[in-house]
């Protein structure tokens, strides 16, 4: 299981109780973790004696970084406004951010793939050296990334993928208590579930008491460690050269709906029969989480007459900051 950081400011126990409160309620400990971890860092260096979460502390922590973006200094602001309404909620006074202090989340535009892109960037986490040193990323980033495009998991469902979760005989992947709160069953190919099979044998032979199918360096989070490699393996395929960005782990699973969407186009299927089966599939609550993906597909298709796009077209949101 991953493990929290070590917390050392007065603020320590808050902290670790309210992110094993939030699990108990069937969130996922870490999120807020890593940012609390920065914030106990900065009560040791700047509050060290402090012992009440007051509103200049609070306000201190909150303020705008050089070169933050919105999206994560409102993470920031969300972790200790979490704090503060855990402590009030034990009887503790804490000062709790208000709603109207909070950043503006951006929205982000997913980015879409081309061939190529994928093509090189495939070759390039398929020869990752061997360097002995236990990471085990040569092994672990070819099956993520292919899981994360070929399923359309959420990036946390990956993380927290457990390794009983795999279901090789019966070739689906069981997702329990995702975003939504809700299980899920996800079917698996016979070419993507043989490759989490071998991963699997290797795995376990390395590390035979592992609980998460995907094996994590002890004392790393998976979110980070994942993230930092996609950038890494990214840029040395050139990409980031040609793209002038790195995408998010989130775009592989945007990339799998716009896909299959297009697919589907091509192949002259009737989309607003399957699009339910899309949206179950994905595990969205709402049928507008799935219909938005009809925004990021290419003109030529959203101006087809063969589609009347309009029947749906009250159900078509702006493009969320996370379905």
């Amino acid at each position: 299981m991953t493990a929290l950081p070590n917390y050392s400011s007065n603020f320590a126990n808050p902290i670790l109780d309210m992110l094993l409160f939030r699990e108990s309620l069937g969130y996922c400990k870490t999120t807020y973790a890593y940012e609390l971890k920065d914030f106990d860092a900065f009560c040791s260096a700047h509050y060290p004696q402090q012992t009440c979460l007051t509103k200049e502390l609070t306000l201190a922590w909150g303020s705008k970084r050089d070169n933050e973006n919105e999206n994560g200094h409102r993470i920031r602001q969300l972790a200790v406004r979490q704090l503060g309404q855990y402590m009030r909620l034990q009887g503790i006074d804490a000062y709790v951010l208000p709603t109207e202090y909070l950043a503006q989340p951006q929205k982000y535009m997913p980015y879409l793939f081309t061939d190529d892109e994928l093509i090189r960037f495939s070759q390039v986490i398929d020869t990752i050296p061997h360097t002995g040193n236990g990471s085990f990323e040569d092994y672990t980033l070819p099956v993520f990334f292919r899981i994360a495009y070929g399923c359309g998991l959420r990036p946390n469902e990956l993380f927290n993928l457990r390794r009983y979760d795999v279901h090789f005989d019966d070739k689906y992947i069981f997702v329990y208590f995702s975003k939504t709160k809700r299980d899920r069953i996800v079917p698996v190919t016979d070419d993507l579930l043989d490759i989490c099979k071998k991963y699997d044998v290797l795995a376990q032979r390395s590390f035979p008491n592992r609980q998460r199918f995907f094996y994590i360096p002890e004392g790393c989070e998976g979110r980070s460690w994942f993230r930092y490699r996609l950038k890494k393996y990214w840029e040395k395929a050139g990409l980031t050269a040609i793209s002038g960005k790195t995408p998010r782990i989130y775009d592989f699973r945007h990339n799998f709906a716009t896909r299959i969407l297009m697919k589907w186009f091509d192949d002259g299927v009737d989309i607003s029969a399957m699009i339910p089966y899309l949206s179950a599939y994905m595990g969205h609550v709402q049928f507008h989480s799935t219909m938005y993906y009809i925004h990021m597909l290419p003109e030529r298709v959203r101006n087809n007459r063969r589609f009347d796009w309009n029947m749906f077209g009250s159900l078509l949101p702006e493009v969320p900051y996370e379905d």
